[in-house]
């Protein structure tokens, strides 16, 4: 038990006196971040992506001021089918998005 005491020991001395050693945490401790920022963004962009409802035109589906989850991932296979709720963002305006209902017409 004292010899491994002593050898944790000597190994933090080594690693104290050793700043390669800390600036390659850091660096570890930084790509580490930086991978996970990037998941986060890719996850939103491509998977799912947190929404609020605002207005009331949907009232008897969804609620204004109502957060829900836009699932991205099942009309990558298929087409949104009658009934569905669609979301689309207007193209001038990033933080604007329109949620409806798709209707029969654009069958």
């Amino acid at each position: 038990m004292k010899t491994e005491k002593a050898v944790a020991a000597k190994a933090e001395q080594l690693h104290k006196n050793d700043a390669g050693y800390k600036s390659n945490g850091n660096v570890h401790f930084l790509l580490y971040l930086v991978g996970l920022i990037i998941g986060v963004f890719a996850i939103r962009a491509f998977i799912f992506e947190p929404i609020r409802v605002d207005g009331e035109s949907m009232w008897n589906t969804l609620r204004d001021n109502e957060r829900c989850i836009a699932e991205k991932v099942s009309y990558w296979f298929t087409e949104p089918k009658q009934g569905d709720i669609v979301i689309v963002h207007y193209r001038f305006s990033i933080s604007s998005c329109l949620s409806s209902r798709m209707p029969a017409a654009f069958m």
